[in-house]
């Protein structure tokens, strides 16, 4: 459920997410919303605020443009976490 008035996420949070994302592979939303889960996510103010204003639902159904993201050959168990 959001509590935001945003819309979209800003640049900037857009912007984290690929940094993510690359950081962490194939598995990256999974290792996000585990981050989310447990307060790991408190180092980077933008993955805060995007977990405060959007949620884990959000992040489930939201994908990042393929242009964004490359090198991504990790394998995730449990499912598909694909940008």
């Amino acid at each position: 459920m959001s509590h935001s008035t945003h819309q979209d996420p800003s640049d900037a949070q857009i912007n984290a997410l690929v940094q993510y994302a690359r950081a962490h592979g194939r598995c990256w939303k999974a290792d996000l919303c585990a981050d989310w889960s447990t307060g790991r996510d408190a180092r980077n103010p933008l993955l805060r605020q995007l977990r405060n204003d959007f949620g884990p639902c959000w992040l489930m159904r939201f994908r990042l443009p393929d242009v964004l993201v490359s090198g991504e050959g990790d394998r995730c168990a449990g499912g598909d976490n694909a940008v």
